[in-house]
């Protein structure tokens, strides 16, 4: 039984995620203060993967890879976010719903990509946009 919002909860492959336990576990890390994870939806609706949007402690307290490598050896290798993104803050309160709606609006933009980690290339996405 979950208590809590729907949209927290997101199938991948026969697993069910809970995007709150993702987030406790990055939020446990001594240099993060907190993090929203949201899912990211590959154009064809069958796959899904996740998003990790944290704020550090302080500006260069963790890098996406020590963050990315912190995840892997504490949650199952499905649970961990496929892309990291840091800021500098989280919106408080209601706020929070707003914000991972435009940032799952902000993924479909290019420019978007500019700091943002992908754990399966371990580079950044505006990297290989600039390669291409």
């Amino acid at each position: 039984y979950y208590k809590g919002k729907r949209r927290e909860i997101i199938s991948k492959g026969n697993e069910v995620i809970f995007t709150q336990d993702i987030e406790r576990v990055a939020n446990s890390h001594p240099n993060i203060i907190e993090s929203s994870v949201i899912p990211i939806w590959h154009e064809d609706k069958a796959n899904v993967e996740f998003k990790i949007i944290a704020v550090r402690l302080k500006k260069l307290s963790i890098n996406h890879e020590e963050l990315s490598e912190y995840l892997y050896r504490n949650l199952s290798y499905f649970h961990v976010p496929r892309y990291i993104e840091f800021i500098d803050e989280l919106p408080k309160s209601s706020g929070i719903e707003f914000f991972k709606e435009v940032s799952k609006q902000e993924w479909k933009k290019e420019n978007s990509m500019n700091e943002i980690w992908d754990s399966q290339t371990r580079d950044f996405l505006n990297s290989k946009i600039l390669r291409t």
